[in-house]
């Protein structure tokens, strides 16, 4: 069974009520030395979550959970130019160009601001990236070929799971008088019919608008015996300046 959260871009809610998405909380190490971001509270998500981004006892990450990309571009054929004033780091081919800075969560590829689920780690000058991150972002824009194949199975079944529900709003467009959860069972019933033209199988989480816990939504997908399970969210931001590829 696959799972994937299908975030539809175009519906921008700019006027959205205090909902932000907030992604890349884990931090493998502070760059700035004496700058104080790691509290107590962090380090302990970090120890009990994270242990693969720790650093060792040599002071260099483990490599369990992540990558070294400085070495990875290299071996593509990418050449590092000098770091920017701003700290961040470049890597250059002749089709495209990634941009990170340690410490953040959000890098740039060939111009486009992609959002990564956590941050970009450095460490004796070898910039390093979550295991997940890589394979799920970098590897698919940035070196398709290089993408490890994935054994095909054929899609019978499909589970949809309209985001949110009754008490649960989700996102809110004060302005339009939209709330998330209406707009994602909209697109789940939509959707439901153009796979079932196709000849599919469909299964929703919720047909109204009731709250179902998030902890018994991906059960389904096994109770129902389902080959992916679709979660269907809306992006939102404070202000209409948001924007981006998460």
């Amino acid at each position: 069974m696959r799972m994937t959260q299908v975030t539809p871009m175009t519906q921008v809610m700019p006027d959205a009520n205090g909902m932000r998405v907030a992604v890349g909380m884990s931090k493998a190490r502070v760059c700035r030395k004496g700058s104080g971001v790691l509290g107590h509270s962090v380090l302990t998500v970090l120890l009990l979550l994270f242990p693969a981004l720790l650093f060792s006892a040599t002071g260099t990450l483990s490599a369990q959970g992540v990558v070294n990309v400085s070495e990875t571009f290299r071996k593509w054929g990418f050449w590092r130019e000098a770091p920017h004033a701003s700290g961040s780091i470049r890597w250059k081919n002749r089709w495209s160009n990634i941009e990170v800075t340690c410490d953040k969560s959000v890098i740039t590829l060939s111009g486009v601001r992609v959002w990564l689920g956590a941050s970009v780690s450095e460490s004796a000058g070898y910039y390093y990236v979550r295991r997940f991150d890589f394979d799920r972002t970098f590897l698919p824009i940035v070196a398709p070929r290089h993408t490890p194949a994935t054994p095909a199975k054929r899609v019978r079944h499909v589970l949809l799971d309209p985001g949110h529900g009754g008490k649960d709003a989700g996102g809110e467009n004060v302005k339009l008088g939209m709330k998330e959860k209406t707009l994602t069972l909209d697109v789940a019933r939509r959707l439901k019919l153009a796979l079932e033209q196709r000849g599919l199988r469909v299964t929703l989480t919720r047909t109204q608008d009731v709250e179902v816990p998030i902890a018994s939504r991906a059960p389904l997908a096994k109770r129902y015996q389902a080959d992916l399970f679709v979660s269907i969210h809306f992006n939102s931001a404070s202000g209409a300046t948001a924007n981006g590829i998460e």
